[in-house]
């Protein structure tokens, strides 16, 4: 009787986008670029890249984001309380995920990610030889989404805060990834960033 094949890793994603947006005067969220909503973006991303599953935290304006984003396969939490940060949202989520092997951690507010992007993080992340964080680096910064080994979902729900994992991602576990693409930089945060977007 020979056993199966141990089933390959199953990465689970975030996406947080339950952000107030102020800077953009709110709303932010629910912008449509190219014909959708900026958090629907980063949700195929992570679809098209095989997360499992894929989870948006919304604000509790919600209205408006609940169809496209399920259209484009997230699964949808609401964060009560968006001005506790991040950190909130990220908890809203973690318990969503299930028994995934790593997790990744998506903007909302960032549409030119791309299932490439999440696809060099994953091959990066080899928690056997101590690389339990992978974050893509772009002309000498770091950005975002970052992927985390399921080592670290404890310490990412004792988080608090607007810093997101940080503290996290400074340590000698973390593996950057370099990239050339500004994508992952590139997050809209007020009227000029949105008037950048390509």
């Amino acid at each position: 009787m020979t056993s199966g094949a141990a089933p390959p890793p199953r990465t689970a994603a975030i996406v947080l986008a339950a952000g107030l947006g102020t800077r953009m005067g709110g709303g932010k969220m629910k912008r449509e670029w190219q014909g959708r909503p900026l958090p629907a973006w980063p949700v195929m991303a992570a679809m098209a890249a095989g997360c499992d599953p894929v989870v948006a935290v919304v604000g509790p304006d919600h209205a408006g984001l609940d169809q496209p984003l399920m259209a484009a396969g997230a699964r949808l939490v609401i964060n009560p309380d968006p001005q506790a940060g991040l950190s909130a949202s990220l908890r809203c989520g973690l318990p969503l995920i299930g028994e995934a092997d790593s997790l990744l951690v998506l903007l909302g507010d960032m549409p030119l990610i791309r299932a490439g992007h999440l696809a060099a993080l994953r091959e990066a992340l080899d928690p056997a030889r101590g690389r339990t964080i992978a974050a893509p680096v772009c002309r000498g910064r770091r950005g975002n989404p970052v992927l985390f080994d399921k080592m670290h979902f404890a310490a990412l729900a004792a988080l608090r805060g607007d810093q997101g994992a940080r503290s996290l991602i400074q340590g000698p576990q973390t593996v950057l990834v370099e990239m050339d693409d500004p994508a992952v930089l590139t997050d809209v945060d007020t009227t000029a960033d949105w008037s950048a977007l390509p």
